[in-house]
């Protein structure tokens, strides 16, 4: 009965001396473990009231009012529900049973929870003392021994040496308030509790409002429409909230603006008005330029909103999960994955960060499987109004990109698309991208936003069907396999990617598993060790795509030629056997053909004359049928990397021929027919042995890209060039002509131009005003090109080795650069202020005084220095609150001292390349927040100085650092959240 009456009395003093919780329904955070007599009106009392005022739930119990030999009811649930730990050890502790009853189970807790925290304080003895070390503990516990018996003793013991050995905070030190404060700061930021009001903050846009400030030119008098147009749920109407007379929010057509607004002489000069849209098809003219949206008025200016850098993403995430700028280090990697599993699409990041806030790490964790399985029902809703306004076409569309055309090539899908609707789809594409449902890449491929690709899976595959069965494609090559083997496909089955979950098993598919998929109309065989494929797969008449990649497979299908709807045929890494009965598939649009077993095209190919496109890649072929000329609907053939060393002449027949893919060939020269393919838009030719370009290259007057990139190209490049009034992309790097000709200033369209490597320019003559990139790198460049006309020129790289007197005046006045590249040999730049190009994000520079470098513009994110020769001018700096990347290359001085960049927000990763002198490397104070650094080829460097402090990092790399023999193992344990270590 007294025993009973022992342990209520504990559980209500515990619960009547401890701060309550807040009612939020969370439990205590922080728990203080301390002997009263010793620390209650001290440090127990100051370091419980500071949590308290951080909004931090800390639980601080009486242990002289305590009755019983256990640890119960509400005292066991604090400790049991608090992530950290806060034992204060005194002269008396080890004296109380109660501390280290407390002590103990904290060490058990903290064994088996990773985010569980022990931040000892040593209050009026040190660690050895805690260690056992010393005799001032060895007393109390001798006594404990005799009272509670051996093993409660030895295991109090090695609890108190557990903790002992993890690195604390002595109160002699820092003195009482300093400890104090510095005890608060570290507890807040392993907890995510503090609640800062930024609901309504607005992450990172003001290098999108630049962009706006610029288009709205707020000087000029005349009246201006803004359209700004991207995917919903990306941040246009945020991006709209300026000072302007009108914004007209979630603009669909054309009678909206004419209501809203009307013509610009309804407004006063001066005025502005903003459009967000997710559409802007409604402002193309028929007949434009499909690439370049053109409005019915003059008055239209366009921005595309680019997609969320992932420093922004994560900055967005922080603040609207956590409230803060920056997550705890335990949560630093969940957060990363949410990001990138959201495809950092704000209105996603407002969501889900909004649904997480306040939560514990197990349902962020449980929320990431979720996504990864389930679109956000809510985010889904949003994009879901773009996806229901399509036509079914264009819907069929949007969903092969989604699952199969994703980051392939557009003239490809286009040209099975064409086949499939039977009419030209690039209009639908076209459609799709002024939606801004997808992007054309640089490189002419299909790109989709994450979520939008999980809008289409959530369209073919509703959570509603055991196997997804109702979506009728069936992308998973997992769920595919199960159908085939159960032998439960349906009619209402239009695609499968069949794939095979043991990839060592070779397996057979026979007869009856496809029996009942007679709608199929995509069969993808990829990447299985597939030995036969049944020829009942002849009779799936509906299908149209059919595509096999195996090098387990005996033969080619042997009833391929039964498939009368098929356009698209893709058979790769087969055996050497000919599918013979090619010639049969009058509708096959396109062909992809074995890689590398094939010596020689089948004779029957002569008779595919709807085939589009052509792939015949990576062959043993050294020539072309002369029979190829009979193509004539032909848009695309690719011979890359194939033994081909000439082209037949019957090549110039091939009118409709759009794309030549020739790289990596044998072929040395180009017929003079080539002139003849008037609607060709793609010529490869890098690194195949052409040496020298023909003069009808010129008639191809609708060429857009012409790569030439090779070292055997030593002829001049011929001035027809000039004659090329299509061209955008000029690829010529690697080559031996010494120099451009004059007519190059007649490419207006031209876009890119590339002569990287080309080693015989000494100068160039007058560029197109329309260059947006211009790489040259040349040995024998004496002159840097006058650049001052090239006013949309957004990257510039210039490398010269014999440039004696750097004149780059031009270039200061290029008012949309955003990267550029100038290294002029080892000589000084003259003082140049770069702080004039405002756009400018990243910088390589020569640095061999500190007074060639005067100022630096705030955009700047990444900043190489280059032959560093003097100590670092750090106060240039101060100003650049967007930089997060410095790079060294070739520091020539024995010793650097970082200043400023501590100071810099945002500033997170430190590269230092070829530096033969240095021997140490302080990280502190400046660097302690980095979160990657790269050490390469620093032969001395013999200690980096503070290197355990640098708590935040995560990518750790030091190669060729030969004078380091090893790291510390007491810097690396404190590296907490160190993902990335490589050390040789």
């Amino acid at each position: 009965m007294k025993r009973k009456t022992e342990e209520k009395e504990m559980e209500t003093a515990a619960s009547t001396s401890s701060s309550r919780d807040d009612g939020s329904g969370s439990g205590y955070e922080v728990f203080l473990s301390f002997r009263g007599p010793d620390t209650r009106l001290t440090m127990a009392d100051c370091l419980y009231n500071g949590l308290i005022r951080a909004g931090i739930r800390a639980f601080k119990d009486n242990e002289e009012l305590r009755f019983g030999e256990e640890i119960k009811g509400g005292l066991l649930q604090a400790i049991n529900d608090s992530r950290i730990y806060v034992p204060i050890f005194s002269k008396d502790y080890a004296s109380s049973k109660w501390c280290l009853l407390e002590l103990a189970h904290i060490v058990e807790l903290a064994r088996a929870n990773d985010e569980k925290v022990i931040l000892p304080i040593f209050y009026d003895v040190d660690a050895d003392d805690v260690k056992l070390k010393t005799k001032l503990y060895w007393e109390a516990l001798r006594k404990h021994k005799s009272e509670y018996g051996k093993d409660l003793a030895k295991k109090w013991k090695k609890a108190l040496r557990e903790v002992a050995r993890i690195r604390g905070r002595n109160l002699k030190d820092h003195g009482l308030y300093k400890l104090t404060n510095l005890m608060v700061e570290e507890v807040s930021n392993l907890l995510w509790t503090r609640q800062t009001d930024m609901s309504n903050h607005l992450v990172e846009i003001k290098d999108r409002m630049d962009h706006i400030m610029k288009l709205l030119d707020v000087g000029a008098f005349d009246v201006r429409f803004i359209v700004i147009h991207g995917m919903g749920g990306i941040g246009k109407t945020t991006l709209a909230e300026a000072k302007v007379l009108v914004v007209l929010d979630d603009i669909d057509n054309w009678d909206q603006i004419m209501r809203l607004a009307g013509e610009p002489n309804w407004f006063g000069g001066g005025s502005r008005i903003i459009i967000t849209t997710r559409n802007i098809e409604f402002l193309v003219k028929e007949g434009e330029d499909d690439n370049l949206p053109i409005s019915n008025s003059g008055q239209f200016s366009f921005y595309d909103m680019p997609k969320m850098n992932s420093h922004d993403a994560l900055q967005l995430f922080y603040e609207r999960a956590l409230g803060r700028a920056k997550p705890p280090p335990s949560y630093m990697d969940i957060t990363k994955k949410l990001v990138n599993a959201l495809g950092g699409l704000p209105l996603a990041l407002n969501v889900i960060g909004s649904t997480l806030r306040g939560k514990c790490r197990r349902t962020w964790k449980d929320t990431l499987c979720k996504l990864k399985k389930v679109m956000n029902e809510d985010v889904k809703k949003k994009l879901m109004i773009s996806y229901e306004v399509l036509e079914i076409n264009q819907r069929q569309i949007f969903l092969d990109i989604a699952y199969f055309c994703f980051n392939k090539e557009k003239t490809t899908a286009v040209t099975y698309w064409d086949a499939i609707f039977g009419y030209p789809t690039e209009i639908e594409v076209n459609i799709l991208k002024r939606m801004s449902l997808i992007k054309i890449s640089y490189d002419n491929k299909l790109w989709m936003h994450d979520q939008l690709r999980d809008l289409g899976s959530s369209i073919v595959h509703p959570e509603s069907g055991e196997i997804h069965m109702k979506g009728s494609r069936l992308w998973s090559p997992k769920d595919s396999f199960r159908v085939v083997q159960t032998e439960t496909g349906t009619r209402d089955i239009v695609m499968l990617n069949l794939g095979t979950p043991d990839p060592n098993k070779t397996y057979i598919f026979k007869h009856k598993q496809f029996v009942h998929l007679v709608n199929l109309e995509k069969l993808i065989l990829r990447w299985v060790r597939l030995r036969k494929i049944d020829k009942s797969v002849g009779n799936l008449q509906h299908l149209d795509y059919l595509e096999i990649k195996s090098e387990a497979i005996e033969s080619p299908l042997e009833t391929i030629g039964s498939l009368k709807s098929l356009t698209v045929l893709r058979i790769e890494r087969t055996p050497s056997r000919k599918p013979h009965s090619i010639g049969n598939l009058a509708k096959v649009k396109s062909l992809i053909l074995p890689r590398k077993e094939l010596q020689k095209l089948p004779d029957s190919i002569r008779q595919l004359d709807s085939l589009l496109e052509l792939d015949v890649r990576y062959l043993k072929i050294s020539k072309l049928p002369q029979s190829i000329g009979n193509l004539e609907r032909l848009k695309v053939l690719r011979i890359q990397n194939s033994y081909l060393e000439k082209l037949p002449y019957s090549i110039g027949r091939l009118q409709s021929l759009i794309e030549l893919d020739l790289r990596e060939s044998r072929i040395g020269s180009l017929p003079d027919c080539i002139g003849n393919l008037k609607k060709l838009k793609l010529l490869n030719l890098h690194y195949c042995c052409i040496s020298e370009l023909p003069k009808t290259i010129g008639m191809l007057e609708n060429l857009e890209e012409l790569d030439a990139c090779s070292e055997q190209l030593v002829g001049e490049i011929p001035s027809e060039i000039g004659a090329l009034s299509s061209l955008k992309y000029l690829y010529l790097c690697n080559g031996h002509f010494s120099g451009l000709p004059t007519t190059i200033n007649r490419l207006t369209n031209l876009q890119i131009l590339n002569l990287l490597f080309c080693d015989s320019i000494q100068q160039l003559p007058k560029l197109p005003k329309s260059l947006i990139f211009l790489r040259l790198r040349s040995n024998s460049l004496t002159i840097i090109p006058n650049c001052s006309n090239l006013t949309n020129l957004v990257d510039l790289e210039i490398i010269g080795y014999s440039i004696e007197e750097p004149n780059i005046e031009g270039i200061m006045r290029l008012p949309a650069l955003e990267r550029l590249t100038l290294r002029v040999g080892k000589m000084a730049l003259p003082p140049t202020d770069f702080s004039s190009l405002s756009q400018l994000q990243s910088l390589r520079i020569n640095y061999a005084k500190p007074q060639s470098l005067i100022g630096l513009p705030s955009s700047l994110q990444n900043l190489s220095l280059c032959d560093v020769q003097s100590p670092i001018d750090w106060l240039v700096f101060s100003n650049l609150e967007n930089l997060l990347k410095l790079s060294i290359n070739r520091y020539l001085l024995r010793e650097i001292r970082f200043k400023v960049l501590g100071e810099l927000r945002k500033f997170n990763e430190l590269e230092m390349v070829g530096c033969p002198l240095l021997k140490t490397l302080p990280v502190l104070p400046c660097l302690k927040e980095i979160q990657c650094l790269s050490l390469f080829r620093l032969p001395q460097l013999i200690e980096i100085q503070g290197l355990g402090e640098l708590k935040s990092m995560q990518n750790l790399s030091i190669r060729s650092c030969n004078s380091i023999k090893r790291l510390n193992e007491y810097d690396l344990s404190n590296l907490q959240n160190l993902k990335s270590l490589r050390f040789y």
